[in-house]
């Protein structure tokens, strides 16, 4: 399989991707990049260097590759991103995926893709690895070096926002609509998730009084830390008919004690490891003077799972409706 290398017009950082060099009217470059199988990896001949060479054979073995030879004729596409991943599956491009992102395991149809790793720095390598001719990669993993990466493997990159935001996620829609070539199917895809979106909000607008809440994040080794503002917690946390209480900071952060109390959440709502028993308490209301809140004294700990975790997709609006059963059980009974 042969790769053209392409000029920087031919990939578009913001969703959009340009035309091949050919069927531009544009003579192909003349660097090629081979990608052949080699001892249950992937090595790299031509314009790449031995060394990242050894790099993908390693990421190949990684991440369990499928052989080159079972490649579908249509395509190969790595997905960074689960939420991405659903839109690809929902439009009927599961066949087409050769990796996606740790977190898309709440899709049955991906259960035999091969999962990117996690990783401190975002890298080419792990993508590359699955020989893809097309990436949608998502703004965590859009590093210039990776970009630039992929540029020169001659690999088509989609570069998509994670806006948490209904509308954010129905342009996230027309975007993978398009590079599949299903507008029309793709219009019914946005059509019918704002009709899912329309309904949870009918149900949160009859919530008599929004809620102070909080979101605690557990992670293994770490200070337990809140959702501050602009993330996709807080974005949920709004949608679910709840007012986020952390406080005037953005992103995650440890909140101390007086702090806590003084914010007085009625729920706490937080990540499967949060609720591991230490010291017989829930893990989330170890925070610092969680038990001194309202939440705290009434045991009030609410468990976000699985895609919830992540983003605001196609998932969000049974998401919701879950989550509200436990927030507002009189209205979603």
């Amino acid at each position: 399989m042969t790769h053209t290398p392409r000029t920087k017009a031919d990939w578009a950082p913001g969703g959009g991707d340009a035309a091949s060099p050919v069927a531009a009217g544009r003579a192909p470059a003349t660097g090629r990049t081979t990608r052949t199988a080699a001892h249950g990896g992937l090595g790299r001949a031509g314009a790449a260097s031995g060394g990242l060479a050894r790099r993908q054979a390693l990421c190949a073995l990684a991440v369990g590759l499928v052989p080159a030879t079972a490649r579908p004729a249509t395509g190969r596409l790595v997905v960074t991103d689960g939420g991405l991943a659903e839109i690809v599956v929902a439009l009927g491009g599961a066949h087409l995926l050769v990796a996606v992102g740790h977190d898309a395991d709440h899709l049955a149809e991906l259960s035999p893709v091969p999962r990117l790793p996690e990783m401190p720095e975002p890298s080419a390598d792990p993508l590359l690895a699955a020989d893809p001719t097309r990436v949608v990669i998502g703004a965590e993993w859009a590093t210039p070096r990776t970009l630039d990466e992929l540029h020169q493997a001659g690999v088509r990159v989609h570069v998509v926002d994670s806006e948490p935001t209904a509308a954010g996620v129905a342009r996230r829609i027309r975007i993978v609509a398009a590079m599949l070539q299903k507008s029309a199917e793709g219009e019914a895809l946005v059509a019918r998730f704002q009709r899912d979106m329309q309904g949870v909000a009918r149900l949160i607008a009859r919530v008599p009084r929004r809620p102070r809440a909080l979101f605690v994040r557990a992670v293994e080794r770490e200070p337990l830390r809140v959702a501050g503002h602009r993330n996709a917690m807080s974005a949920l946390l709004g949608l679910l008919g709840t007012d986020n209480v952390a406080g005037a900071f953005d992103g995650f952060e440890p909140m101390g004690r007086q702090a806590m109390i003084a914010a007085a959440p009625e729920f706490i709502l937080t990540n499967p490891a949060g609720t591991a028993a230490q010291d017989g308490l829930p893990l989330a209301l170890h925070a610092p003077g969680a038990l001194e809140t309202p939440a705290g004294r009434g045991q009030r700990l609410i468990v976000v799972h699985g895609p919830d975790l992540h983003g605001i997709g196609l998932h969000t609006p049974r998401g919701i409706r879950r989550l509200g059963r436990q927030l507002h059980p009189t209205i979603f009974a």
